[in-house]
């Protein structure tokens, strides 16, 4: 099962970028690794399952694009030792049977599952964490797959999403975020991200996504396939860490308040009142002889009730600070 940190959870989603070679994915693993993901992510599956005999083109395209099955427990047994969660995207049946010697923290159902309701119950036997990915689904879509669950007592995650690579920013919508929030309050919420570069995952977690998925690519401009389109370089991997955890540390608490560290400034950034004239003895203190200027001295502008009349009680030279032991009450 998926633990949650301080951070969100950040997922580095290999998908097939290995193609097939097992070398790849252990490059692509070290990638999530050094950029401090919490979870790297392949997707499995067996072409001939998975397609149709029409679909002869997207079969051969695809069938030397998955990891043998000692090649994926391999992969668990690394992330075991560089304790970072692993995770699986079945896009058929191929592989459940073989969890049983495969440390999974979570299954992560694509987008493409979408009213696969059979395939996604027998999913949630094989894990105790379910990530469901919406980028096909609508309202009655989820509420179907979190009724499941609900049914299995599984703990389940939700990914916004949209299945266009790339996302066009007008379409990506994470508003969302916040319905998906409220609606589905015994659910972990999160983004899943199809566009070029890494805004829409920094700003989702300004709407609440407590978890993140990046696919990530050892290349680009590579023939034949599309999720590089949507990827992040190893380099670039770092750097989406660091801005997201910049980002949670940023948007704070729902409450206004005065930092100690803003607190050592008020002397230089606050103002106190002066005189602006020579004032005499027993004077008394009106609007028109004084005005605020820094440097601040402890003295506010409402620290002066004049609901009450104030007297001088010495004589004082202009510019002076005006401090509250310089006065006493007037009795009408």
């Amino acid at each position: 099962m998926i633990t949650f940190n301080k951070y969100p959870y950040l997922i580095a989603e290999a998908g097939v970028a290995h193609f097939g070679s097992m070398t790849k994915a252990i490059e692509l693993l070290n990638a999530a690794i050094d950029a401090n993901c919490d979870a790297f992510k392949i997707q499995v599956f067996s072409a001939d399952n998975l397609f149709a005999n029409e679909a002869k083109g997207w079969k051969k395209r695809l069938k030397d694009r998955v990891l043998k099955v000692e090649e994926i427990i391999k992969i668990s047994k690394l992330c075991d030792e560089s304790n970072i969660d692993f995770i699986i995207t079945p896009h058929d049946d191929y592989i459940l049977p073989y969890l049983k010697n495969i440390n999974i923290k979570a299954l992560k159902i694509g987008s493409g599952e979408v009213g696969n309701l059979p395939f996604i119950s027998k999913c949630l036997d094989y894990c105790d964490h379910l990530i469901y990915s919406t980028g096909l689904s609508n309202i009655k879509d989820i509420d179907n797959v979190v009724e499941i669950a609900k049914s299995k007592k599984k703990e389940l995650s939700i990914l916004h999403c949209n299945t266009s690579y790339p996302t066009n920013d007008n379409e990506v919508n994470l508003s969302v975020l916040k319905d998906f929030s409220n609606r589905y309050e015994n659910c972990h919420i999160g983004y899943s991200d199809h566009t070029p570069d890494h805004l829409a995952c920094i700003n989702s977690i300004c709407f609440g996504a407590k978890i993140i998925e990046r696919h990530i690519t050892l290349e680009k401009n590579i023939p034949n396939a599309q999720d590089w389109k949507v990827a992040s370089l190893p380099s670039e991997l770092k750097q989406l860490r660091k801005s997201l955890n910049r980002t949670f540390d940023q948007i704070g608490l729902y409450e206004k308040f005065v930092t100690e560290s803003a607190k050592e400034n008020i002397f230089w950034a606050c103002k106190s009142p002066y005189l602006k004239k020579d004032v005499k003895k027993d004077e008394i203190l009106t609007y028109d002889c004084y005005e605020m200027k820094r440097p601040f001295t402890g003295t506010r502008f409402e620290d002066i009730n004049f609901e009450n009349k104030y007297s001088f009680i010495e004589g004082m030279s202009s510019g002076s600070p005006i401090e509250l032991s310089s006065l006493k009450s007037v009795i009408n």
